[in-house]
C-alpha cells in the first residue's frame, strides 16, 4: 500500500513537471515571436 502511494505521487510530479516545462516552452515561443 505504501509503495502504490509513492508511486501515485511519483507519476503525479513527473505529470506536473511536464505541464510546467511545457507552459514555460509555451510563454518562451510567445516572447520569441513578438
Amino acid at each position: 500500500m505504501y509503495g502504490l502511494t509513492v508511486n501515485i505521487q511519483l507519476i503525479v510530479r513527473e505529470e506536473c513537471y511536464f505541464h510546467i516545462r511545457h507552459f514555460l516552452n509555451h510563454i518562451a515561443l510567445l516572447d520569441f515571436e513578438k
